[in-house]
């Protein structure tokens, strides 16, 4: 069952487009047929609720259950038409249905029938038959040109004429054989269709994705050939006659981009509801995010327009690459932000769309974290200071996609589990949040919309570290209707969830069926095999890709990614130092310089140690004067001097 459901889930789209151009050639559906084999043989009396018109000559359309001139027999059945061009110089005859047909609901209306060509009397241009249409059965109309009965080869070939689009739609259709002699060989005739695609009707109200307000004049095109309507004031519009099956819909305004194509349901004789919003052409702002220390991408920085904080896009990999679209033209400044940096700020500029404006580049410099509580104590003997510190501690993002979504996952059914593990670098560490990418909109197949979905913590307890017990329970992720990408966890999640050793795992359990549910953005550049999905019952398996799920976690000094960064201790006092005290006395503020790990695609970097001083209470700003104690990788060192030090204060 699972293999089963993994294939939906992996087929669902990536082979949309493919049905989407073989069910162009869908069969079309068979309105009318007539063989002829109720007429009485060697008569031209028409069979039932068929009539014939003289326009020249008499009426010389018979049926036979062989052919003349030359003997033939039919091509179905035991009657065909015969023409008796053979024996009259000329002669029109309209062979009409006399019977309407109704083609509401239906439209590409043909007629089909089977047709004897032969090679006698190769002067004969007009000989042979029109097809003609007409809604009331008085007025008629040519569908196309003559279907020749001369031609070099000896056979039945099936012809089909297409009628033009009014006879689409109709309550009452009629439709005729106008024969015509230049007394070549007869003409032959023999089963023939009336056929039609069914259709349905599309509609919608098409707004602005900037606002919302109604767009009047959006040229809307559904299926292949186009069928097209625009829309009014409100913004609406309605296209009948759309054949059914999934029919791709596009549009088109000037301004704004172009939407679709997306691909829609249409059902026979009914309305499907297709809504959506055109973005307005933008001025896009480019640039890349680095890091000021490593020059390193940063992936996952927010830019957002200053303006409009709602208005924001993340930095993605390779290179920390962003674009921000802006509209309308706006004066207004950039705020980029990550957890672990200082917040940058880009100075107002005024964007103009639709321009864009490239190398807007930005190095974000780390943010430093204060070391926790300092207390210092003399040994038994008072022999040494033992001095310790907490742990840095801030802020940071546990991230293993590079930001750019190449797939995308989805479970045919509802209950089904999706998991990314999160490993933190050091501990205690504190789940503060995540956010979850579900993709994009042409992931939905037009016709379905991300709903809620639920997501919880699991401990890495499982079968081969797989998720195990789960921590706490379900919270709900609200998506709001037509919002697609990044969203971020209601305010509940995680409610502090403290991991103390170990991975975790954030876990999104699907509600609601394909489409109508939220799936999960995939990034495929660099498998970290972290990402888990279990259906049902079943084990959980890893699967392939990147689950887009990253966590915001609160941790030891895990928050800034710099080499060689000054993090200093609040004290309430801009003087740096390691320690102030008389000798002996309690510590009450130091400073460090940690050797951090750069930034990495895993967002997995860690403190590498400390540098510890000690100096008189005065000599603050001669650092030379400063005299090392040692570079501790941990928490904690030793003052061996403490005995031979002069009475005095020390810092």
């Amino acid at each position: 069952m699972k293999n089963v459901t993994k294939k939906v889930q992996i087929l669902m789209l990536l082979l949309l487009s493919v049905f989407v151009f073989t069910y162009q050639g869908k069969a079309q559906t068979t309105l009318l047929t007539e063989g002829w084999e109720t007429a009485t043989n060697n008569s031209n009396v028409p069979p039932a609720g068929w009539g014939l018109d003289v326009i020249l000559g008499s009426n010389i359309t018979y049926y036979y259950s062989t052919g003349t001139w030359p003997t033939i027999a039919p091509f179905e059945g035991a009657r065909l038409v015969d023409f008796l061009s053979f024996s009259y110089t000329s002669g029109t005859n309209r062979l009409k249905r006399v019977t309407p047909i109704s083609t509401v609901g239906y439209n590409n209306i043909t007629v089909d029938f089977e047709w004897y060509t032969d090679n006698g009397y190769a002067g004969t241009t007009l000989e042979g038959v029109i097809i003609q249409w007409s809604t009331n059965g008085t007025v008629w109309t040519d569908a196309g040109t003559t279907w020749m009965r001369y031609s070099p080869t000896n056979q039945w070939v099936l012809n089909t004429q297409a009628l033009p689009v009014g006879a689409e739609g109709q309550a009452t259709l009629y439709v005729a054989f106008r024969f015509n002699s230049q007394y070549g060989d007869d003409c032959h005739m023999d089963i023939s269709h009336v056929k039609g695609l069914q259709t349905g009707t599309l509609a919608g109200t098409v707004t602005n994705c900037v606002g919302g307000a109604p767009l009047s004049g959006v040229l809307v095109s559904v299926g292949t050939p186009a069928i097209t309507g625009n829309t009014n004031a409100a913004g609406q519009y309605t296209i009948a006659g759309v054949p059914t099956g999934i029919q791709n819909v596009s549009a088109t305004f000037a301004g704004f981009s172009p939407y679709g194509p997306t691909p829609v349901g249409i059902n026979a004789n009914q309305t499907t509801t297709l809504n959506f919003c055109m973005s307005p052409l933008p001025a896009y702002v480019n640039g890349v995010i680095t890091n000021a220390c490593t020059g390193a991408p940063v992936i996952g920085a927010k830019v957002a327009q200053a303006t409009l904080l709602t208005n924001f896009v993340l930095s993605t990999g390779p290179t920390g690459a962003y674009s921000l679209p802006i509209y309308p033209a706006t004066n207004t400044g950039l705020t980029i932000s990550k957890d672990g940096f200082a917040n940058f700020s880009v100075p107002a500029t005024l964007y103009t769309p639709p321009t864009v404006y490239n190398n807007v580049n930005v190095a974000l410099v780390e943010k430093a974290n204060a070391p926790g509580t300092a207390t210092a104590a003399l040994n038994t003997g008072g022999t040494a200071a033992i001095i310790n510190w907490g742990c840095p501690s801030g802020n940071y993002l546990l991230l293993y996609d590079d930001g750019t979504q190449e797939n995308f996952a989805i479970w045919a059914s509802a209950g089904n589990l999706d998991a990314v593990k999160f490993t933190p670098s050091t501990f205690p560490a504190t789940v503060l949040g995540c956010m979850i990418n579900i993709g994009k909109s042409t992931n939905y197949s037009g016709t379905g919309q991300p709903v809620t979905f639920k997501v919880g913590i699991f401990d890495a307890t499982g079968p081969g570290g797989a998720p195990g017990n789960q921590i706490g329970t379900y919270v709900d992720f609200v998506v709001p209707a037509t919002t697609y990408g990044w969203i971020d966890a209601p305010a509940e999640f995680g409610a502090g969830t403290v991991i103390n050793s170990g991975s975790f795992y954030i876990v999104t359990k699907q509600v609601g069926a394909y489409p109508n549910a939220a799936g999960i953005a995939v990034d495929t550049t660099t498998t970290a095999l972290r990402s888990y999905q279990k259906f049902g019952t079943s084990p959980w398996v890893v699967t392939s890709g990147n689950f887009m799920i990253r966590a915001h976690m609160y941790g030891c000094g895990t928050a800034t990614m710099a080499a060689n960064l000054k993090q200093e201790l609040l004290t309430g006092s801009a003087v740096e130092g390691v320690i102030y005290t008389t000798k002996p006395g309690t510590v009450t503020g130091y400073e460090s310089t940690g050797n951090i790990y750069p930034d990495s695609p895993t967002g997995t970097e860690g403190l590498v140690g400390f540098q510890v001083w000690r100096f008189l209470q005065g000599q603050e700003g001669t650092p030379a004067s400063w005299v090392s104690i040692g570079t501790p990788t941990g928490n904690t060192i030793t003052d061996n001097s403490w005995p031979s030090l002069p009475c005095q204060s020390y810092r």
